[in-house]
């Protein structure tokens, strides 16, 4: 059907109908962008990728129902209390940009609108470059590279969900621009980027780790050791319990973690719930300190706090790991004009570890606690040393071809 002109609304309506046979109407201020309009959706509609819901919902829309189902995701245990909250943030605050939720939860957000949010797009309209922008706006933000990558995340999920209720048929949020987390970014580093949502990977020198468990003071026991150690993430670490540490083994089992809410639950996935095994002085460490401490039952937390009660991050980070560190530079004058990198690069360094002792790609996976080699080699694949194979190919050819 051509493009008409409405006298009452004073717009170009695009007037069209689907496989269906559902009408469609939508009205332009120009004769021109409702005839684009129209040339759109007709080579759509015969290509197979209309959709009607993503013609009439926004962004916003789905942000709801999206926020809707992470709270059903809860009640079935699929995800736990705290990650939902995160994904209200992340909608509420950027995506959606009302905030309402948001701010009930944090008051002084209020009135801090964040300057482009997506929730007024249709699910039609949204393109890549809405998405970059909307990431460089963040960046504006000065928010760090994990968090914008988390929020990022989050929308993609949203439009993955959108596209499982067939109301959309492409996720444009997949091919936007890929996100570098600079070094320095003292943002970046001050987060505890337990979700591996933290763009490019920084692995700590070896002096460095080194002077820092060095530095730390001998009534905190072997918690950065353990950390630099295991490649535990820091909810893992301040969830394990003696049950879960064969010191004669040599081993520690990964069995569950703890929210910021103080809440345990099981790994983040089934990969999660892994063993791994312990040098014989790290052992030796850990067996002393559960002998001085007062907290050292099967089910006694092995890094509790004075009371037996879990360790915070912020805890742990402050009175444990930033001291520690201001001593170490003290103690290392080579040390000082570095920064202070977060607690979960101790993961990081601990997988690097594994790497550079030439460990298979499949054991450490299953250390690491990834989904898939896939995804080890995907964050840490750089660090693999390259192989020259021509010695093995000029054998293969004096054997077979040249006897």
């Amino acid at each position: 059907m051509p493009v008409t002109f409405n006298k009452t609304t004073k717009k170009w309506v695009a007037d069209y109908s689907d496989k269906g046979g559902k009408r469609h109407r939508r009205g332009f201020d120009t004769r021109k962008d409702a005839k684009a309009h129209l040339l759109e959706a007709e080579s759509m509609i015969k290509n197979g990728s209309f959709r009607s819901e993503a013609e009439r919902m926004t962004v916003g829309d789905l942000g709801l129902i999206y926020i809707e189902h992470s709270r059903k995701r809860v009640l079935i245990k699929e995800i736990d209390q705290t990650t939902h909250l995160n994904y209200v943030a992340h909608v509420e605050r950027y995506i959606i940009g009302s905030g309402d939720l948001w701010t009930s939860q944090k008051p002084e957000m209020a009135g801090k609108g964040f300057a482009y949010p997506l929730g007024n797009f249709k699910l039609k309209d949204l393109r890549v470059a809405h998405v970059n922008r909307f990431i460089d706006e963040m960046q504006g933000l000065q928010l760090s590279m994990s968090f914008i990558a988390s929020a990022t995340s989050t929308l993609r999920r949203m439009l993955d969900l959108a596209i499982e209720r067939d109301w959309l048929v492409h996720n444009v949020a997949k091919n936007s621009k890929r996100l570098r987390r600079r070094v320095d970014d003292p943002v970046s580093r001050d987060n505890d980027a337990d979700d591996e949502n933290d763009g490019d990977v920084f692995i700590p020198e070896k002096v460095e780790v080194a002077a820092l468990c060095a530095a730390s003071r001998a009534a905190s026991g072997p918690v950065l050791r353990f950390a630099a150690a295991t490649g535990l993430r820091g909810s893992e670490q301040r969830a394990l319990i003696w049950r879960n540490v064969d010191l004669e083994k040599g081993t520690v089992r990964v069995r569950r973690r703890i929210n910021r809410l103080g809440q345990f639950g099981q790994p983040k996935s089934h990969a999660g719930r892994r063993t791994i095994p312990l040098a014989e002085g790290l052992v030796n460490a850990l067996a002393q300190w559960k002998e001085q401490s007062r907290f050292n039952s099967p089910d006694d937390l092995v890094f509790p706090n004075g009371r037996g009660n879990p360790q915070t991050h912020s805890n742990w980070r402050q009175r444990l790991f930033q001291p520690a560190w201001a001593r170490a530079q003290e103690l290392n004058p080579e040390l000082i004009n570095r920064p202070l990198w977060r607690w979960h690069d101790l993961r990081h360094f601990a997988i690097s570890c594994w790497i550079e002792a030439g460990v298979p790609l499949k054991q450490i996976q299953k250390w690491a606690g990834h989904s898939s080699a896939q995804m080890t080699l995907d964050r840490y694949g750089h660090l693999f040393k390259s192989t020259d194979h021509s010695a093995a190919i000029q054998q293969i050819e004096s054997d077979v071809w040249c006897p």
